[in-house]
Formats: C-alpha cells, structure tokens, sequence
C-alpha cells in the first residue's frame, strides 16, 4: 500500500539526486535543442502539420527512454538494498512514475517551445495541442517507468526493456500521434476527447498493472 512519507521521500531524494548532477537534464535539454534544430537546418521553412507532430513525438519517445533508463539502470545493488529496507513498493514505483513524467513534461514544454520557435507553430487549438502534449507524457512515463522497471529486476537487461518497449508503446504512439494530428488538422474537442480519454484510460492502466505487479518483482 502506497504510503505518503515513503513516496515523498523517494521523490525527493530522486530530485535530490538529479540536482546534485545535473549532466543528464542538461545533456537532454542540449539532445532536444540540437535534434531540432537540424530540423531546421533540413527543412528551411515550416514543413506540414503532420511532419511537425511525427518529429516532434519522435523527439519525445528517445527522450523518455532516457530519462526513464538513468532513473532504473543507474541504481545500483547498495541502492536497491536501501530502497528495499526503507520503503515499500507501491511508494517506491509511484514516487519513481511521477519523477519521469515530471522531467517529461519539463522536456515536453521545451521541446514544444524550441518547435515552435524554429519550425513555426503548425495551427490548431494551443489549449487542446498542449493538453495531447502532457496526456502523452503522461503515457510515455507510465508505460516506460514499467518497462524499465522490469528490466531492472532483469539484472539492468536494456534489450528486454527494447524489446517490451516496442510491442507496449506502439497503441500508446499512434493514438497520441492521431490526437495530435487531429488537433494540428482543426478537428472539433468533441471527436477529439474519445482519443484523449483512452489515452489517459491506458495510461491508468499500466499505472495499475505496475502498482499491482511491481511489488512481486521486488522482492525478488
């Protein structure tokens, strides 16, 4: 069962961490700034609707496996151990989903500004735009956060974290991508929220499967 003080502490020894060595959000901020602007420097002028939002998802997927495989694969067995005798499961995978998706969101919001600043603003609703954006973030941390923690468990195994990657991801990519492209193409809220109540839909649901499931892997 979830508890408060073990998940607040999770979560600020995490941010703890990251501020003490702040080389990986810099190397992923830098990853995003120059991924797009050799975009830029490809293109030349503001390519199509469809093209914005495949780049810019594109971006976003590399981007969320890195920030989910540094926050797993760089514990190491002392601090599993710690984590093991100090906290409880459901604290620790909760207080470690809401760690990514807030560097996801953090990534999002700059990836999105650096987009638009270089490549233009493709059209459509900003409000809906921006709301697809923290739904697919909130998608790509929960279904990361639960494939790399069981490659975790698998000895820190990065190819099962590709290969579970890809088959999980694949519904959670093109719905979001259709989202988007509906609301760059001008398509009204009320066709576009059955796409974006499923997102959220499935996201709860691998939030729930690894709130149920985790707690066995950690024990091993």
């Amino acid at each position: 069962m979830l508890q408060p003080k073990h998940f607040n502490a999770i979560l600020f020894k995490e941010f703890k961490s990251e501020w003490k060595d702040r080389t990986g959000v810099s190397g992923l901020i830098m990853y995003v700034i120059a991924t797009v602007f050799i975009c830029y420097m490809s293109f030349r002028h503001q390519p199509e609707a469809h093209v914005w939002n495949a780049l810019y998802w594109i971006v976003m997927l590399f981007a969320s496996v890195n920030v989910v495989a540094k926050s797993f694969l760089k514990n190491d067995q002392g601090n599993e151990l710690y984590h093991y005798i100090l906290a409880d499961p459901a604290s620790y995978i909760a207080a470690k989903t809401v760690y990514n998706l807030i560097l996801l969101l953090f990534l999002g919001v700059i990836n999105f500004l650096v987009f638009s600043l270089w490549l233009g603003y493709p059209g459509g609703s900003f409000i809906q735009l921006f709301v697809s954006v923290i739904l697919g973030c909130i998608a790509l941390s929960t279904v990361m956060t639960f494939i790399a923690a069981l490659s975790s468990k698998a000895r820190g195994n990065t190819a099962l974290m590709a290969v579970l990657g890809f088959p999980v991801l694949l519904p959670f990519v093109l719905l979001q991508m259709r989202l988007s492209k509906n609301i760059l193409d001008g398509i009204a809220w009320s066709v576009n929220i059955r796409y974006a109540l499923l997102l959220l839909a499935l996201s709860l649901m691998i939030s729930a499967l690894s709130y149920i499931l985790f707690p066995y892997l950690w024990r091993d």
